[in-house]
């Protein structure tokens, strides 16, 4: 039991440190987008899928080739 407990005690301890880490490096912060600058940022993505499912609107996947 006293192992699980430190166990536990570790894992919030390296929890805090990397939430510590983050903030300092500015990655906890979103950045502001507007809807066209998302969608615009997602069409490479969608464009070199290959292999990989593309979602059109939410709905089913469709393969592109």
């Amino acid at each position: 039991k006293k192992i699980h407990i430190e166990m536990a005690l570790q894992q919030s301890h390296i929890a805090d440190q990397l939430d510590m880490l983050a903030q300092q490096n500015g990655w906890m912060s979103h950045p502001n987008a507007t809807a066209m600058e998302q969608t615009n940022a997602q069409i490479p993505l969608k464009e070199n899928q290959g292999h990989m499912p593309v979602y059109d609107n939410g709905n089913a996947p469709t393969q592109t080739h």
